[in-house]
């Protein structure tokens, strides 16, 4: 009997390890999934996806016409339907009654067929990108989709991403992009800091010369718009409404009374005299009226320029001394934007600016950045909504040789979560904390930094961010592990800016068939065939391109490589050196390229420099510089190329010689030919 018994045992053992080995583990995506009920086997993806809704809800046909959109983008063949077709990958989407998961749970259950719910339309648009990003893997290991059940929802209502805009301007199509990619990892706030300045001493200690962005149009004062470096209000107003599609909310700030400088050079009349011209003078009558009625322009009437339910106002950074001011001037524009219907979100500034002027806390939530400036338990203890922004920790400033060039994100991966401000850390469930953000602050202006080398930083800091703002995941000891997994989800192919996409495990790819045709026996333009364009932007910053080129009589600047899209251009002098420009900045390599000579070209690129060999000899290293711009202070200039690859050549100035045996390579890690 007992024999019997053990056999009976060890047979339920083996049958049921093999069971459990069958059931699929949990997918990787970026965040990570909250709850997972692996099934058995794969569903296989068909040559088509057709997206299967009920017509009747607005919801769900406005989140299937978005995935319908995605598709398209990544060369999907789908269409919309409300009947279950044969012979495609159908995909189901439906509401859902389950309000315990909140404005932004779903489920999603990958079975016979993909069906994902929702309670409302943003649970519905993360579920799909949670289903894009398993799409993106499962073609890359060219397999199916394991089959399981997804119940998924974040921990922060507020997951947010901030761009200072005031200090380097971004195209307005990069907006458009980073909206999909921030959707793509289910961050939920874009804040997008819309005026801001240099340091005056970087501009030989002169207000008037200093740089200073207001990058809105505003037709109330059309002069705080300069060099066309501004959105007009029909553009920003399109630009909220296609976030709000990918369930993002766009938080427009204008930063005031501190960082103002590019209002007081339109009105030199409310600079502080005390305390420079980025401050306004809080004790002149002019700037409160000045200041309403900027923000006025944008909040009132039946549709207003600032679509969403958020206004952000800056208010930080201002002058101790001047405290009880800086406090009623705060709680004035609180009121004014709240008598407009909309909530106020602030920099945390009033610990910093101590005094007895009551500040309004009610619809109020403050970026908290430094404790120093606002004490998190004291914000709280007076009524404020939190959200974490702890400078030491999540403030990205390009080569500025302060807070972080590239976030510590080992650190931030094991260590970090929004409930860390400083060295104040919440209690899980604190509902005063409602969330955290990053920011990208382009301090130094002019230093070379362009929307490439923002988006080298951002993204594989988004990547861990994201994880951080909205998963449970406690097991975060293993960063290499989650990079290396990371490191198989792209941007959502939206904006191919960090490099060209890699397969999965490889460690770098040739480029050919998907630059020109290769029945030209190599040659890619000459005399006779001008320009050629190709479906690659350019290559990020971990490349090795070379050429063979053969040039006669130079006369102008001649375009070798471009791209439009990103301002970004390699070409030849007239003197025959070879020189790029990247948005406003122009750097040179010192080579002069020989006169009607076959040379062999190559350029290879990282986030630090980019290098040029002739003939497989070092001829040229660019690797940045400092600039002394007064008696103590000195900017390091960046010099870094995403090779452009759009158009190679250019009929309207055309290339006197030839461009052949192109040979492009991009990698994992920095390489050189």
């Amino acid at each position: 009997m007992k024999t019997f018994f053990y056999c009976f045992v060890l047979i339920w053992i083996f049958i049921s390890q093999n069971l459990s080995a069958q059931t699929n583990s949990k997918p990787f995506v970026i965040p990570s999934l909250q709850q997972w009920e692996g099934q058995q086997g794969l569903l296989s993806l068909k040559n088509i996806c057709v997206i299967v809704i009920d017509g009747k809800n607005v919801d769900v046909t406005e989140a299937a016409k978005i995935l319908n959109n995605d598709f398209n983008e990544i060369g999907i063949k789908n269409t919309i339907s409300q009947k279950i077709p044969k012979n495609a990958t159908v995909i189901s989407l439906k509401t859902s009654q389950d309000k315990e998961l909140g404005k932004e749970g779903y489920t999603l259950d990958i079975d016979k067929i993909i069906t994902i719910e929702a309670p409302h339309y943003k649970g519905l648009i993360w579920g799909t990108r949670t289903l894009l990003q398993l799409i993106e893997q499962a073609k890359k290991k060219n397999t199916g989709l394991a089959k399981g059940k997804i119940i998924d929802f974040p921990k922060y209502p507020s997951r947010g991403f901030i761009l200072d805009d005031g200090r380097k301007f971004f195209s307005l199509e990069f907006l458009k992009r980073y909206v999909k990619m921030l959707s793509y990892y289910k961050i939920s706030e874009f804040q997008i800091h819309l005026n801001d300045n240099g340091f005056q001493k970087f501009f030989n200690n002169n207000w008037d010369s200093t740089y200073a962005g207001f990058a809105l149009e505003s037709s109330t004062y059309p002069k705080l718009n300069k060099n066309g470096e501004f959105y007009t209000k029909k553009d920003f107003i399109a630009l909220q409404k296609l976030a709000l599609q990918y369930g993002v909310t766009i938080i427009p700030e204008i930063d005031v009374p501190a960082h103002s400088l590019a209002i007081t050079q339109v009105f030199p009349q409310i600079a502080s005299k005390k305390y420079g011209a980025d401050h306004l003078d809080l004790a002149n009558p002019a700037t409160e009226k000045i200041v309403d009625n900027i923000f006025k322009e944008y909040i009132s009437g039946a549709n207003p320029v600032f679509v969403g339910p958020y206004v952000h106002i800056g208010t930080d950074e201002y002058a101790k001394a001047e405290s009880e001011r800086f406090r009623a001037f705060t709680d004035h524009l609180i009121h004014f934007v709240q008598g407009y219907g909309k909530q106020v979100r602030a920099w945390g500034a009033l610990t910093h600016a101590t005094g007895t002027t009551p500040v309004i806390s009610k619809d109020v939530t403050l970026n908290i950045w430094y404790n120093g400036y606002a004490d998190p338990i004291e914000m709280k203890r007076l009524g404020y909504k939190l959200i974490s922004t702890p400078d030491g920790f999540v403030y990205i400033v390009p080569a500025a040789g302060y807070y972080y060039d590239y976030l510590d994100l080992p650190y931030l991966y094991k260590s970090w979560t929004p409930l860390n401000v400083g060295n104040v850390k919440f209690e899980q469930g604190d509902t005063s904390l409602v969330g955290g953000s990053f920011a990208v602050w382009n301090d130094i202006v002019g230093n070379g930094i362009t929307a490439m080398d923002v988006h080298n930083r951002v993204f594989p800091a988004l990547q861990v961010l994201a994880e951080k703002m909205w998963s449970n995941v406690t097991d975060t000891n293993n960063y290499n592990q989650f990079a290396k997994d990371a490191f198989g989800l792209s941007d959502g192919k939206r904006l191919p800016l960090y490099s060209y996409p890699l397969p999965l495990g490889a460690d770098s790819i040739q480029l050919r068939r998907q630059i020109w045709n290769p029945t030209t026996k190599g040659v890619v333009i000459d005399r006779k065939r001008r320009e050629v364009n190709t479906s690659i932007e350019h290559l990020g910053f971990q490349y090795c391109v070379a050429f063979d080129i053969k040039a006669g009589n130079v006369k102008v600047n001649t375009p070798l490589f471009s791209d439009d899209t990103w301002r970004t251009e390699l070409y030849l002098l007239p003197n025959r050196k070879i020189a790029f420009k990247r948005e406003n900045y122009i750097d040179t390599f010192d080579y002069n390229l020989p006169e009607e000579k076959n040379i062999r070209l190559t350029f290879s690129g990282t986030n630090n420099k980019v290098t040029l060999k002739a003939d497989g000899e070092l001829v040229s290293t660019l690797h940045g510089y400092s600039i002394p711009k007064n008696a103590k202070d000195t900017m390091f200039y960046v010099q870094t190329l995403s090779f452009p690859l759009k158009k190679i050549g250019d009929k309207k100035t055309p290339l006197n010689g030839s461009i052949s045996n192109l040979s492009i390579t991009v990698f994992r890690n920095p390489k050189e030919e």
